[in-house]
Parts: C-alpha cells; sequence; structure tokens
C-alpha cells in the first residue's frame, strides 16, 4: 500500500462492523471491511487499497472499479474463509464459527446441516442465510426466503 494512501486510510465502526474509508482527489470512498475485528479489518483496509491501487482508484471506468471490489467482497465472509456456494455453509448473526446447525425448511419439512462460517444477515426478519448447495438441499432456490426451524447439534 502506497505511503500517501496509508495516510489517508482509517478504519470506523459502523453498528458492529468495520469500514474503510480513503480520502483521495476530493473523492471520500468508504467501503465495509466486513469484520468485527479491528485487526482484520486494518488487513482488509490494506488489501481494500492494494486493489484501488490496481484499478487506478476509479479513474478508469466506474465499472471496473465495482466489478473489482464487489469481488473481492464477495470472496471472503467475517471468518476470513473463502465462500464456496458449493459447500453446505451458512452465515448467522450471533452463533459462534464451526457450529453445526440442522436447518428444516417448514413448508416441506426438508432439512440439512450447515457449518456457520459467516456472519448475517443484516435484513429484518431473517435469521440465517444459506449457501446456494444448502438451499437447493432444501428445495427453496426458486423462492429465496422461507420459514425455517433451527436446531443447534454441537
Amino acid at each position: 500500500m502506497g505511503e500517501e494512501a496509508q495516510r489517508m486510510a482509517t478504519t470506523y465502526k459502523r453498528g458492529s462492523l468495520y469500514w474503510g474509508r480513503v480520502q483521495r482527489k476530493g473523492r471520500d470512498l468508504r467501503e465495509p471491511l466486513k469484520t468485527t475485528s479491528k485487526s482484520v479489518a486494518k488487513r482488509r483496509l490494506a488489501e481494500w487499497i492494494e486493489r484501488l491501487e490496481a484499478v487506478g482508484w476509479g479513474d478508469k471506468p466506474r465499472r471496473l472499479y465495482d466489478d473489482a471490489m464487489r469481488t473481492f467482497l464477495m470472496e471472503h465472509g467475517v471468518s476470513g474463509e473463502k465462500y464456496n456456494m458449493r459447500k453446505l455453509t451458512a452465515a448467522h448473526r450471533t452463533l459462534p464459527f464451526d457450529t453445526k446447525v440442522r436447518v428444516t425448511n417448514l413448508r416441506n419439512g426438508r432439512t440439512v446441516k450447515v457449518r456457520i462460517n459467516d456472519r448475517g444477515p443484516f435484513v429484518g426478519g431473517r435469521i440465517i442465510d444459506l449457501s446456494r448447495k444448502a438451499a437447493k438441499k432444501l428445495k427453496m432456490i426458486e423462492d429465496g426466503v422461507a420459514p425455517v426451524g433451527l436446531e443447534i447439534l454441537d
């Protein structure tokens, strides 16, 4: 990360999550760092700035900047584990990472065992975010959202 960028970069807390902020060329850039840990936030801030430098700080077409940031943010969960839609994983706001949970689709009775590896969902009325594979096993891909029951297994 460049020295100038390092001086102008900061992390701050918004709710329970850290955000990164950089001011450069009269622009104020902010991104969610998707973590509750200050040390992880600082590491992700440095990675974010490296990506910004790689795409010319947004001086290139806006779409290139957006695509690079979206790719980076979607690849990693709060636990630092890379997201894989083909694994039986889930995000929960409070359960510890690596907790095994049985999720039951209350509409059709199907169940699936998942491992918590991320934080979320941050949308009112929702209690868990499932990977694509888990949602497919529960037959809720087309619905997108379904009433579910949770049972902690360990």
